[in-house]
């Protein structure tokens, strides 16, 4: 069994270097998609309350930190917020000090001085691998408090049920309310053990879904957000770290033709801030067991096959794709003592 396991993860690092040394066909959608991926922007904004966000394409899609940003000017806070994003990344690239953005991340917390460090991570890690978004978050967070700042933890949401995660997931989650509810469970924990700030934003989005707005939240895709998702993801972190805030918002964005628009969600996101109280979570995180320091390397392979698998493949050709779509599916069935550390969820 030991040999069949060596013998499908190489294939698959082989795999996988293939697929990054064949040139890619990319429309001029795509190409813009792609280069977009990887990208450090800031706020135009001089000093005050410096904040950094570290995430992927849910941070990056419609230039989350401008809008939080202006946010902040228009009620008095002048904030200087600034994105390291790179789409599909999970928190664990940033807390690798041999990554790029890794580095790159390590050298902004230890240069610059900043008030809030806001980490978003892969969406689905909080019900398919807990132990992921864990291990990052603490790694980054004794970075982050090293550096004299606060710890903010992104609560992201559940798609809606069209999405490919509910025939993915189907032993784990049973619809959308109980998918958002377990990654609620699963960031609170996760806060708790790391004395972080929670932002609600997945129940912001879910609560302005109830109150049938009539406001798309989230693109035709079911996952990433629209501008109103946005929209109301900065309410949340806005209502969230500035909780007393004497001025109201008056940056309407997109929706300055619309302020009606832009009110209904800033009053949505105040209340769920407002109703939601920061973890006191009875959920524990047991700790990992010896030897787990061999899933280093794990990480690093899965987190490259994912990315290939969510992002990659669908340029290639249907034979490629069978090869590596079965190459991941043996993976993934190895035997779980193997393949995941054996942190689990209480």
């Amino acid at each position: 069994m030991k040999k069949l396991n060596r013998l499908l993860l190489c294939l698959l690092l082989i795999g996988s270097l293939i697929v990054s040394a064949i040139p890619v066909s990319a429309s001029p959608t795509q190409t813009a998609a792609v280069s977009s991926q990887s990208r450090i922007t800031r706020s135009p904004n001089k000093k005050s309350v410096k904040i950094l966000m570290i995430g992927n394409s849910y941070t990056w899609y419609n230039d989350l930190h401008l809008i939080l940003g202006k946010m902040c000017n228009s009620a008095g806070i002048k904030a200087d917020v600034t994105a390291v994003t790179r789409g599909g990344a999970s928190l664990l690239l940033y807390a690798n000090k041999s990554s790029r953005l890794g580095r790159k991340v390590h050298q902004m917390l230890k240069n610059q001085k900043w008030d809030y460090v806001i980490l978003q991570d892969r969406h689905f890690y909080p019900i398919a691998h807990p132990e992921r978004l864990y291990d990052a978050v603490l790694s980054l967070t004794s970075y982050i408090k090293s550096a004299g700042a606060k710890p903010v933890l992104f609560m992201t949401w559940a798609p809606y049920k069209y999405h490919k995660d509910y025939q993915r997931f189907k032993d784990i989650i049973k619809g959308r309310e109980d998918y958002q509810a377990q990654i609620q469970e699963i960031y609170e924990a996760t806060a708790q053990e790391a004395d972080a700030i929670v932002v609600p934003a997945g129940l912001s989005i879910l609560n302005a879904d109830k109150a049938k707005t009539g406001i798309r939240l989230l693109r035709q895709d079911g996952s990433h957000p629209s501008y109103a998702g946005s929209y109301i993801t900065a309410c949340t972190i806005f209502k969230t770290l500035f909780p007393n805030a004497s001025g109201n918002i008056t940056y309407y964005g997109k929706f300055q033709a619309k302020p009606k628009i832009a009110r209904s969600l800033q009053k949505i996101a105040a209340e769920t801030v407002q109703k939601y109280r920061q973890p006191s979570s009875s959920v524990q995180l047991a700790e990992l067991s010896p030897g787990d320091a061999e899933f280093s390397q794990f990480y690093q392979w899965t987190e490259k096959t994912e990315d290939i698998m969510e992002h990659g493949l669908r340029f290639f050709n249907p034979m490629l794709r069978t090869i590596f779509s079965s190459l991941y599916t043996a993976l993934k069935e190895l035997p779980s003592d193997r393949c995941l550390p054996s942190r689990q969820i209480n």
